[in-house]
């Protein structure tokens, strides 16, 4: 009777539905809630699969209000979700293993509303291992799936597979506007629907008023990422495949995106050429909206640090992910090195953003135009609160006892040597020793070959004389 309850109950569940289908990349948090606010019943996260998410730590984010699936190491969110798609985030999984699967479903059961297996999709990636197509039956079959990106979808094909079984079926495919939904019940028979090119292009498909204009769309997407704190990049990623790819063909599409008199147009190469979630928001506006949660972030992070502090009595720390977070959102490419004392009290060049030692102001001017550096700049230009919040959870702070690798005094070794000379002098002689070496080897190598040129160059000179005669 349990069991026959729960099927129940889950089938109600997907009765009579319009909902976000899964997409990879494109199913995140932020997607997901725009698409319930215009009116979506159900939404679908990106397929992820088994392994990832069942090595994930679950993490509450205090900060954001959040559930965060995140990595070992805390670099990265694997699934996010909040109380707002409480009972109606479907969770994919790609998976090829029966026990894996179950692990997965019991990593997420108590944060979804029901768990997926992606058992259609046919990219090489998933068939080639397992899962996707690869899952049905008939592996010879499933080899002669193919894409259809450019067919339109055969909806009278549905009809049979409705009207044969018992369970609810969601029908997708060519839904571009709310009406379609309508026309696919009419055809098909399916009670339920699942929408994707037609949500991505524009989220407003599930108003049944009618799409609303791109911009306003586009602001809406944009807004809910800030409030959630979305990685740049994948903000970015989704952003651009609302928005026209230039001004031609916002022009050339008779009006799709609704754009007015007053609305700013922005293309995809502008966007392509932001490079920090600031910059992206500057392009329509909406940076004032932007740093405001930033800044709310930021001093609730801090706060809830200085509390979990006060709690553990903790004298000495790493500085916390919080502060972390801040160090990285006021980092600029042009910063000064700050002077960072030593326990032996000396003052030290120190790279705040690489977290190195720079023993003068000739290695600061190389430091700073290297790729190291600069590499990662750009990887905090894309920092979240939630990647350091994160990361302090997974990874426990050292106790005054157990003094952080950071805090382990960074001296310089300038003892004197026999003949006068101090062993970073010494180092740095031996250097332009063995440069010089090579130099001068190299221009043996030069001379000897330029003499053995000119001896091939005479041994021809006699030949030739020698036939001549």
């Amino acid at each position: 009777d349990e069991l026959k309850n729960s099927l129940i109950a889950m089938s109600e569940l997907y009765e009579n539905k319009v909902c976000l289908s899964p997409m990879v990349r494109s199913g995140t948090l932020p997607l997901r809630l725009l698409s319930l606010r215009y009116g979506a019943d159900l939404v679908y996260g990106e397929e992820i699969v088994d392994k990832r998410i069942i090595s994930a730590v679950r993490v509450p984010n205090a900060v954001l209000d959040t559930v965060d699936f995140v990595s070992r190491n805390g670099d990265s969110v694997v699934f996010r979700t909040c109380p707002e798609e409480t009972g109606k985030v479907v969770f994919q999984i790609g998976t090829a293993d029966a026990v894996l699967a179950l692990k997965a479903a019991e990593q997420v059961a108590r944060d979804v509303a029901a768990v997926d297996i992606n058992m259609g999709c046919p990219k090489h990636f998933s068939v080639q291992g397992g899962m996707g197509a690869a899952l049905l039956r008939k592996p010879e079959v499933a080899c002669d799936i193919h894409e259809r990106p450019h067919d339109k979808a055969s909806w009278e094909a549905l009809a049979p597979v409705v009207s044969a079984l018992s369970v609810p079926v969601l029908a997708n495919g060519d839904v571009f506007e709310y009406n379609d939904i309508d026309k696919l019940r009419q055809i098909s028979g399916a009670s339920s629907f699942l929408i994707a090119r037609g949500a991505l292009a524009n989220p407003s498909i599930f108003r049944k008023e009618g799409y609303l204009p791109i911009d306003q769309v586009t602001q809406d997407y944009l807004k809910v990422s800030a409030e959630v704190d979305n990685v740049y990049q994948n903000t970015k990623y989704n952003a651009m495949r609302m928005i026209p790819s230039s001004l031609e063909d916002a022009r050339a599409s008779s009006n799709k995106y609704g754009f007015t008199d007053t609305s700013r147009i922005v293309t995809v190469p502008e966007l392509a050429a932001t490079r920090s979630g600031l910059q992206m928001f500057q392009l329509w506006n909406l940076q004032n909206f932007y740093e405001q949660y930033q800044d709310r972030f930021r001093a609730k992070a801090a706060a809830l640090g200085t509390q979990s502090k006060q709690e553990d009595q903790v004298l000495t720390t790493l500085p916390t992910a919080h502060d972390r977070y801040a160090e990285s959102i006021h980092s600029t490419d042009g910063e000064v090195p700050k002077a960072r004392n030593n326990r032996a009290g000396k003052p030290e060049l120190f790279c705040e953003t690489c977290k190195i030692q720079l023993l003068s102001q000739q290695d600061v001017k190389l430091h700073y135009k290297g790729r190291k550096h600069k590499g990662v700049l750009r990887r905090q230009a894309s920092a979240t609160i939630s990647k350091f919040v994160a990361k302090a959870a997974v990874q426990p702070e050292p106790t005054a006892q157990t003094p952080a690798a950071s805090e382990i005094p960074k001296t310089v070794d300038n003892s004197s040597n026999e003949n006068g000379k101090t062993v970073s002098e010494e180092r740095k002689h031996d250097g332009e020793d063995q440069r010089n070496a090579k130099r001068v080897k190299r221009e043996a190598n030069v001379h000897a070959g330029n003499e053995q040129v000119e001896n091939e160059e005479a041994r021809r000179k006699r030949e030739t004389v020698s036939t001549q005669a």
